[in-house]
């Protein structure tokens, strides 16, 4: 006996080869290049054969009620009261910074370093010897060990005192000084050494000169850091609040580090895909609202390079990843159009080294 079909049986086959013919194609009918934003390449038949390279995202957690004004309320913050410095080196001038200092190093993690340039020290026996009577007016005590670097902390390579060529102090000129003293600075073991949140006392010799507070509700330990690469990161905790030394006038900012949170992999996955990247922001938000009771905005800055072509910006810096929707059939406003429809010739004769 014959079977007979039911009515909805061919406008359901109908209906369902138009969509394989019509969702693996539709990046022709999206405007821009997808490529580079993506859109209409998941589930196509285009071959994803382009190299792309992109620099490591960074995201940052919009709170005010943490970081508002310029100012940080670290009644408000959950993390340790401590701020991240950054330096630009080969530009540091060192007498606009702190006599006694903290920098983190990807190699050896954070240490305390002794500056001679504030009070104009030259010698390396009065640099130690005005660095031990700062750490007893400070501690109440000497501390365990004061001692020329082999390397100077290889993330801040000294400088000239007014911010010009790379110098190292030569014999005779001002020292530089690793300070290592017990619970303070750390110890002396395997693996990144990590000040102690608890015991670092502030003063005139660990604030930097003729900058302004602030901080509301407590003074934070003040650590200096160079570069956020990927050894850097590892050392750094999940959120971290930033501000500049180059540019005291910019407002400090929140800062997610994702390399705390995925693998390698996963970080530079996100970093040229909008629609990963915006899903991971997602995820920041609910476990921000999680911990804070109150959802952020998030927003990223990604650079990315398509098969040789300059590194431009992925998404708007300045949208709430956390919050925009996703359009599938559609371009997404948030996701940055691609700035050079050819490789430009120079380029294709200085291609980037791999």
């Amino acid at each position: 006996m014959p079977h007979r079909l039911g009515r909805a049986v061919v406008p359901f086959v109908i209906v369902w080869l138009l969509w394989q013919t019509l969702m693996p194609i539709r990046h022709y009918f999206i405007e821009g290049d997808g490529r580079f934003t993506y859109e209409g390449l998941s589930l196509s038949w285009r071959l994803k054969s382009e190299i792309r390279r992109a620099y490591a995202v960074q995201l940052f957690v919009i709170d005010p009620h943490i970081v508002s004004g310029g100012q940080i309320n670290w009644d408000q913050w959950k993390g340790d009261k401590v701020i991240y410095r950054t330096v630009t080196p080969g530009r540091i001038d060192w007498r606009a910074m702190p006599e006694i200092f903290a920098v983190v190093e990807p190699a050896g993690g954070e240490r305390v370093v002794y500056n001679p340039y504030p009070a104009n020290v030259g010698r390396e026996a009065e640099a130690r010897e005005r660095a031990g009577r700062i750490w007893n007016e400070l501690y109440g005590r000497t501390p365990k060990m004061v001692r020329a670097p082999s390397l100077f902390p290889q993330n801040l390579q000294t400088t000239s005192a007014s911010g010009g060529t790379p110098q190292l102090p030569a014999e005779g000129d001002a020292a530089f000084l690793i300070i290592d003293d017990l619970p303070v600075t750390g110890e002396l073991a395997k693996g990144p050494r990590r000040i102690s949140r608890e015991h670092w006392k502030q003063g005139q010799y660990t604030r930097t000169p003729n900058r302004a507070s602030r901080n509301i509700g407590a003074e934070p330990l003040v650590i200096h850091v160079a570069s956020i690469g990927p050894e850097s990161r590892e050392l750094l905790p999940r959120e971290c609040i930033f501000d500049s030394q180059d540019q005291p006038r910019m407002a400090p900012y929140i800062w997610w580090n994702s390399v705390s949170d995925l693998p390698v992999s996963k970080v530079m996955h996100i970093s040229y895909q909008a629609f990963y990247l915006r899903r991971y922001a997602r995820r920041v938000a609910r476990l921000w609202e999680a911990e804070y009771g109150r959802k952020p905005l998030v927003q990223a800055s990604t650079a990315v390079s398509l098969n040789g072509r300059p590194h431009q910006q992925l998404v708007d810096p300045a949208v709430d990843l956390g919050a925009v929707s996703a359009r599938w059939f559609s371009h997404n406003y948030w996701i940055r159009q691609l700035e050079n429809p050819h490789i430009p010739r120079e380029a294709l004769e200085n291609p980037p080294l791999l």
